[in-house]
């Protein structure tokens, strides 16, 4: 994905407008839309305020990576004296059967966390329903 395509990506994931961005920037909407469409590129103070305001890193904008955070959320602390870097550390020391296998897992977790999500979204619903009825 080319770094125009990514900064409409993260701008509407924001559901953020063109305008909008472009007042960050302080440039106009015209020039969000040519970065968008690859026409200009932003200059290095544009790109680190996109990075900084979607959070990524300026790596990840220009195709260089498809880590979207920025190094520092390596830094951050999993356990007592665990950084999620520790992590990744171990997970590149891995053979890639052992890769997928976490990959696997991960999947699997992130499946009943969205299940359980959903359950108390809908018990909340049902409780906010009950509450309705008994006034």
């Amino acid at each position: 994905m080319d770094l125009g395509s990514k900064i409409k990506e993260l701008r509407l994931e924001k559901n953020m407008l063109q305008k909008e961005l472009a007042a960050h920037l302080q440039v106009s909407t015209g020039t969000v839309c040519n970065y968008e469409k690859n026409t200009h590129f932003p200059d290095g103070d544009s790109l680190c305020k996109i990075a900084d305001l979607f959070g990524v890193s300026i790596d990840y904008l220009m195709g260089r990576t498809n880590f979207r955070s920025g190094l520092d959320a390596l830094t951050q602390e999993i356990s007592p004296d665990f950084l999620l870097a520790d992590l990744v550390n171990e997970i590149v020391c891995l053979d890639v059967q052992h890769q997928k296998e976490i990959r696997q897992f991960t999947a699997y977790q992130k499946y009943i966390f969205q299940k359980c999500s959903d359950q108390q979204l809908s018990k909340g619903s049902k409780t906010k329903g009950l509450r309705r009825k008994l006034k």
